[in-house]
């Protein structure tokens, strides 16, 4: 599996116990800022501020990172194998799941790759028909992808049962090793 190196930030001296406190608690909370500051006894009163200056000291972010690369490491978890799994729930044909006769195919028929993508699945009766229902996997992959390797991207939009997601694919490939873009 490939990974992300992320470089150490060299710093002279340990963090703080407030500083350790906030990590602690920003690790734990699903990053959440604000709410680390105040579970590190931080004042409520600039809690986002002071939360947000701390994940700008090149000590605490140096902590986050290598917390969150070892976290990643020990969980199996690489951007390069979330961008595989996304690149599968892409690109995952509907009529995968459909038989020569236009019904839904028996569940033990779908491909690996595809029934990964099923969340639930209702064979019916005698007064319902057969149902299958999706995950919503390339959001939660492109959280997860966020937590491993965090890239720079426009806002999701959401438009109806539909989110668009941009990703700034020049930045991906540069937070990915040995990877490049096709010449144009």
């Amino acid at each position: 599996m490939a990974t992300i190196d992320i470089p150490a930030v060299i710093t002279a001296k340990p963090l703080k116990p407030k500083q350790q406190a906030f990590v602690d608690a920003y690790m734990t909370n699903g990053r959440n800022a604000t709410q680390a500051a105040i579970s590190a006894d931080y004042s409520v009163n600039g809690a986002k501020q002071r939360g947000y200056a701390l994940l700008q000291e090149p000590g605490v972010a140096a902590e986050i990172a290598r917390r969150v690369d070892e976290y990643s490491r020990s969980a199996g978890i690489t951007a390069v194998a979330i961008l595989e799994r996304l690149k599968v729930q892409a690109f995952t044909d509907i009529t995968e799941f459909l038989g020569p006769t236009g019904g839904l195919k028996a569940p033990g028929d779908w491909a690996p790759g595809t029934a990964a993508a099923v969340h639930s699945y209702d064979a019916g009766g005698a007064q319902s028909s057969e149902k299958i229902r999706l995950h919503d996997q390339p959001k939660i992959l492109l959280e997860l992808l966020d937590r491993v390797a965090p890239i720079p991207r426009a806002p999701a939009e959401a438009s109806g049962n539909v989110t668009n997601v941009q990703i700034n694919v020049d930045k991906l490939m540069l937070a990915l090793p040995h990877a490049s873009l096709p010449a144009q």
